[in-house]
């Protein structure tokens, strides 16, 4: 049987041990010691600030963390292992950018084959389902799961922290009825009195009506300077100064988490 022990400078704090050899960790301690032996766990303490899902079996040795299996027989295997998702780089420990850093590229389905209908000088919310082809979720930060709503397209900011920001990459294509149509986008955010709205795009497309003007993508910033925006939605909106429709491409969201 496989004993891991060692010292290192961990994110977070509080430990609970479930029934079996399940156990979740969350939120500062400075030491881990994971002991498979006899099938009895003799310690555990400690990990990040977000809840990971432990299985040790002790006749394999293996160790199984949000459904991903890590095996090894020394501290050391573990350790190298674990240390993005556990370890703060001060104290001897790895590296932690996983844990801050990442994207979200989020590739829409929803306006492909059925454009979206835009009134001449009415706001219209840009969906975004997520079930594009170019989607892709594998690099996002260390203990989040989502940063969009996909059954409407607005950004869902609630796993992210106080102080964290986004850059954000929008890409889409409107057609407008007739030339030198002016172009507007914004997101919208907060709730109620809170309410407000940043502007994005806005520019005469002058090149011919009927046919396909990009978004000419670039980068948006929004920071989570309260919880008036960090508790609701970020709602994208597009307006033509005459009828057209709208294709949604999709958005690259790159993330800074605090």
């Amino acid at each position: 049987m496989a004993t891991f022990e060692f010292t290192k400078k961990l994110k977070s704090s509080v430990c609970s041990i479930n029934d079996g050899y399940f156990f979740t960790f969350s939120n500062e301690l400075y030491y881990l010691s994971i002991a498979a032996l006899d099938d009895t766990i003799l310690n555990a303490n400690s990990i990040t600030q977000v809840e990971h899902n432990f299985n040790i079996d002790v006749d394999t040795d293996i160790i199984i963390i949000d459904s991903v299996t890590f095996t090894g027989t020394t501290a050391q295997d573990l350790y190298d292992s674990l240390e993005t998702l556990f370890f703060l780089d001060e104290g001897g420990g790895g590296s932690d950018v996983s844990a801050h850093h990442g994207f979200f590229d989020y590739n829409d389905t929803s306006t492909s084959t059925s454009s979206i209908s835009l009134l001449a000088d009415v706001w219209a919310n840009v969906p975004n389902d997520g079930l594009g082809t170019f989607t892709n979720l594998d690099y996002i930060p260390t203990g989040m799961t989502k940063l969009m709503d996909t059954s409407n397209g607005s950004l869902d900011f609630t796993e992210l922290t106080l102080g964290s920001d986004v850059l954000i990459r929008i890409d889409f294509n409107v057609t407008p009825q007739t030339n030198n149509a002016l172009l507007e986008s914004r997101y919208v955010l907060g709730t109620g009195a809170g309410l407000y709205s940043l502007p994005i795009v806005s520019r005469r497309l002058d090149s011919g009506a009927g046919i396909p003007y990009s978004s000419e993508k670039g980068s948006f910033y929004i920071y989570m300077g309260d919880t008036n925006t960090l508790d609701n939605p970020g709602t994208l909106q597009v307006k033509l100064s005459t009828g057209g429709t709208l294709v949604n491409n999709g958005l690259a969201i790159k993330v800074y988490k605090r």
